[in-house]
């Protein structure tokens, strides 16, 4: 009877793991599954720009009026990835910045998203540090292909912490809301400002293929260092003719971070490139002005030319850039450069320093020669 009993409780056993050791299997198969797809869908982007710079500012501003070195003029490292059909994630770092921003991550951080897309691929949502949507053409490209900012673009702060909703229509217009982190400063009576920063941007097209389109709106809540009310406007437009686009950008911006208080700054950078197979020229010029509501508002500077100050009411500086680009491989995005960019004589206003991390933190030079190269590879996808 035991003997039978032993019998009995063996072919069960068996039994059970006849009918379990598929099943594990089987989750084992879907373990590795799920995390082959996980790792095969990151890519791991690597972009930077290294040149021997010769500048002139016109007048001294960091120490080195005419400048020449070898300079890493930009590197960025990004992570992007999907947990799952739904939920994916951006990770940004660049390697030129110091300090930490009011989100309480290091500035070095421009990106750190988790992204819920909904099923029908219409909507998007972010939580985290992220690009603030500025609608201009200039700002779409990466920091590697930009020789020369405008000076509002330069100096609007545009890594943010907070929230966005995303649609993405049929024909592939997108239509965004953001609300941010705005500014974190101290007023003259040592109280400190934090104020949120309301965001509406619109990326698509006007003619599919030919008109491409970006243009946001900005404003601040809460902030009451300046008289009026803080706001920011950008359009821009690219034309695109197959072996050569145009862009053109205009931007507006009063009473914001970085800028002077009661002034109203505009920026229209326009560019025009021929986009050949190896050789891609162009030529770019920037019209930036400002003008002040009244004397008491305007900016007492150093002419450099003359050395006394001067009181700048209204300044319009006109930057001249001319470049040109050889990629060797028509497959890789890798190219030998050389820029030459000239700004008149009023730009000594432009050339005030910008320290804040969360910009472009530029300078803008009268004179700037750069040679050197671009890269931009993906690590985890090389070929």
């Amino acid at each position: 009877m035991q003997n039978s009993m032993i019998l009995r409780t063996i072919i069960l056993q068996f039994f059970f793991l006849v009918q379990v050791i598929p099943v594990l299997s089987q989750s084992h198969d879907k373990e590795e599954s799920g995390w082959e797809q996980f790792t095969s869908s990151l890519d791991m982007p690597i972009n930077g720009r290294f040149d021997y710079r010769n500048i002139q500012f016109g007048n001294d501003i960091d120490g080195y009026v005419d400048d020449s070195r070898f300079r890493m003029s930009s590197l960025l490292f990004m992570l992007n990835g999907k947990i799952n059909e739904n939920f994916t994630f951006n990770y940004r770092q660049a390697f030129n910045q110091t300090g930490v921003d009011d989100s309480n991550l290091s500035n070095n951080i421009q990106v750190a998203t988790i992204n819920y897309t909904t099923d029908n691929k219409k909507w998007l949502f972010k939580a985290g540090k992220f690009f603030y949507g500025y609608g201009t053409m200039e700002q779409q490209y990466w920091p590697y292909d930009v020789y020369r900012y405008s000076y509002v673009n330069n100096n609007v702060r545009l890594w943010k912490t907070g929230v966005h909703a995303e649609h993405i229509t049929a024909s592939g217009q997108h239509i965004a809301f953001q609300v941010a982190n705005g500014v974190n400063e101290i007023d003259s009576l040592g109280k400190q400002i934090q104020a949120t920063q309301f965001n509406v941007y619109w990326w698509g097209h006007i003619v599919k293929d030919f008109i491409k389109v970006y243009s946001n709106v900005t404003t601040l809540s809460n902030y009451n260092l300046y008289d009026g009310m803080p706001f920011a406007f950008s359009l821009g437009l690219q034309w695109n003719f197959d072996t050569f686009w145009i862009d053109t950008d205009f931007i507006t911006a009063r009473n914001m971070p970085n800028f002077n208080k009661n002034g109203t700054y505009y920026s229209t950078p326009i560019k025009f490139k021929y986009n050949g197979k190896h050789f891609r020229p162009f030529i770019k010029l920037i019209f930036d002005q400002v003008m002040f509501d009244s004397e008491n508002d305007a900016v007492i500077v150093t002419n450099p030319v003359t050395e006394k100050p001067e009181l700048v009411k209204n300044s319009l500086m006109i930057t001249y850039e001319v470049a040109l680009e050889f990629y060797p491989w028509e497959d890789k995005d890798f190219n030998l450069h050389i820029v030459g960019t000239y700004a008149d004589a009023n730009n000594h206003y432009f050339q005030q320093e910008n320290t804040d991390p969360s910009s472009r933190n530029e300078y803008n030079t009268q004179f700037q020669l750069l040679a050197g190269i671009s890269f931009n590879f993906d690590a985890f996808h090389l070929k």
